[in-house]
């Protein structure tokens, strides 16, 4: 069956996480000075996001700087340095919060570090 107020939720939760992506990219260019309109911050922020679907590196480590490159120079940003310089603090940022909750996931099912990198060795064939 269907719930109007959990469709509600979603949308609201949904929309929360898109204001909180574009004020992210929004204040990226704010802490290197640099003026960006609201809009092209939100466009540029979706085509960052629309980026992810596009086979990459791992983590999106040098993908996702080029993908960053690549949007905002399209959106008329001119200054190549301070955009890389951006785009890389961006990336390091939006890492961040990511390891911290795997960190806190890993701690929190009780594993150790050790036997997450010791699963390379694991046999799936044998029986455990």
């Amino acid at each position: 069956s269907q719930n109007p107020k959990m469709l509600a939720i979603n949308f609201l939760l949904t929309w929360v996480a898109w204001l909180v992506h574009t004020s992210a990219v929004y204040l990226a260019f704010m802490a290197f000075n640099y003026p960006i309109s609201i809009v092209a911050a939100t466009l540029g922020g979706t085509l960052m996001s629309l980026s992810h679907i596009l086979p990459a590196t791992p983590g999106y480590v040098g993908s996702y700087e080029a993908f960053w490159m690549i949007v905002f120079t399209m959106l008329g940003v001119t200054e190549i340095d301070v955009l890389m310089a951006i785009g890389v603090i961006s990336h390091i940022i939006g890492t961040i919060p990511v390891i911290a909750v795997g960190c806190i996931s890993i701690i929190w099912l009780g594993v150790s570090f050790e036997e997450i990198f010791s699963l390379k060795d694991y046999n799936i064939t044998q029986n455990h």
